[in-house]
């Protein structure tokens, strides 16, 4: 009995059998290194997508709706402070803030952009290097960041205690019999 062909086109090499596919050694070897080139490829498009969107948010050009955000500029009030910060996941970050901490705006941005935010309110420096006395300047960029880019308490982390979540018994025992039943 004759082996198997590889099913490439115009080839009459044996199929390698290890590899669970109709191709012999040399199709499955060219196969990878193009799925690698191709991947390679989409990868160094997603980096200059990226670069060029942090060269914008760098350089004051606004993003369009294709653009990758490299992170967010955002705007906490906390007491009668504000702190500008950075983060890429905004959620995560305000875990860090104490329960009382608002989130009152964001915007794309990197961390050179945090860092021309801190310099044009520098003049309202509360203390450390992030943290500003509210002032009507600075309340209204908050405010216009918030026309633009909307409410960001979606953003913002959630705490909760247990108290906050009221124990139900007779949900959780409905949810056990349904699941019984299934």
């Amino acid at each position: 009995m004759r082996s198997p062909r590889c099913a490439w086109p115009d080839c009459d090499r044996n199929v390698a059998w290890w590899l669970d596919l109709p191709i012999c050694i040399y199709h499955a070897e060219a196969a990878v290194r193009a799925v690698e080139g191709h991947a390679e490829q989409q990868q160094a498009a997603k980096v200059e997508q990226a670069e060029t969107a942090v060269e914008k948010i760098e350089t004051g050009v606004a993003l369009t709706p294709e653009d990758p955000i490299p992170g967010w500029v955002y705007y906490i009030r906390i007491g009668d402070t504000v702190k500008i910060g950075y983060a890429r996941n905004v959620a995560q970050r305000m875990r860090a803030y104490p329960p009382n901490a608002q989130l009152v705006a964001v915007e794309p941005g990197t961390k050179v952009l945090e860092r021309k935010r801190h310099q044009h309110f520098g003049a309202h420096l509360a203390h450390g290097r992030e943290w500003f006395t509210p002032c009507d300047e600075l309340d209204d960029w908050i405010g216009t960041l918030r026309d633009f880019y909307g409410d960001p308490s979606g953003k913002a982390y959630v705490f909760t205690t247990p108290t906050d979540r009221p124990h139900r018994p007779e949900a959780v025992a409905t949810k056990r019999i349904a699941n019984r039943r299934r």
